[in-house]
């Protein structure tokens, strides 16, 4: 439904709401709860039963509404 990507990081949001996010997670800004890089899509599964309808990858963070 949507990619948002900023400063080596990218967040994508499926039509279902799902949450997924890429690159450099620099002082946490995934909000996964660790600082681990990932080359790869990887789920948020903490936003897993939130209604979330938009993304927005920053400068210094992730926005999640």
């Amino acid at each position: 439904m949507k990619i948002s990507g900023k400063n080596n990081h990218c967040i994508a949001l499926t039509n279902d709401g799902l949450v997924f996010v890429r690159g450099k997670n620099e002082d946490g800004r995934f909000g996964t709860g660790n600082k681990q890089n990932s080359s790869v899509f990887t789920q948020i599964h903490v936003l897993k039963n939130q209604d979330i309808v938009d993304v927005d990858a920053g400068a210094f963070h992730s926005l999640f509404v």
